[in-house]
């Protein structure tokens, strides 16, 4: 009886395992940053994504605070949209039919989550520009933030594997150096034209 309940108990194990690494059931369980570990991945390459267009564009100079703000957003809006489009996928993938209007909008509420991820970098713009100072260096140090924060990212990561002491510290200095290494790209990268101006 108690091998046979150990099989049970595998089994049960294994499938609520399967449920877990299914697309569709991780984007239903919520962003949670310290809940779910396969949203610190979104976390890391949205902010990567924001650093690269933030590093790339040119012509700061132009642009009004809304226009700036909107190339701050704009990233995280496009990655807002394809997590909704990917995980509504693998919904229909998994139920074998369109998910519900009820379903779509829960997917919709958990994603929307993710747009806080530009919070931060709009906020210190707003700061920034109360305090008079110019777009251009104004953004020069959101970029650094967003490259600072993959250092965070480490840190979570690190604290959910368990790690700590030196373990973690190395894990918090492998995101900085990723960070840093993103930031290079502004030695490397020839800028864009800006097309919003003020």
């Amino acid at each position: 009886m108690e091998r046979r309940a150990a099989g049970t108990s595998l089994a049960e194990r294994a499938t609520e395992s399967g449920q877990r690494a299914s697309p569709a059931a991780m984007t239903a369980n919520g962003f949670g940053y310290g809940s779910r570990p396969v949203y610190l991945d979104r976390a890391v390459y949205t902010t990567i994504t924001m650093m690269s267009v933030l590093i790339a564009y040119d012509g700061w100079q132009n642009l009004k605070f809304w226009a700036a703000a909107g190339v701050i957003l704009g990233p995280v809006l496009a990655m807002f949209v394809s997590h909704v489009f990917s995980a509504s996928l693998a919904r229909q993938a998994e139920l074998h039919e369109r998910p519900g209007r009820s379903e779509q909008m829960k997917i919709v509420r958990t994603e929307l989550r993710f747009l806080l991820l530009a919070a931060p970098a709009l906020t210190l713009l707003t700061i920034l520009t109360v305090a008079g100072v110019s777009l251009g260096s104004s953004i020069q140090v959101i970029i650094s933030l967003e490259g600072a924060s993959l250092g965070f990212w480490g840190f979570v990561a690190g604290r959910r594997a368990g790690l700590s002491g030196w373990p973690l510290a190395r894990t918090v200095a492998g995101g900085l150096i990723v960070g840093l290494l993103v930031l290079a790209l502004q030695l490397f990268l020839e800028p864009g034209h800006a097309s919003l101006v003020a």
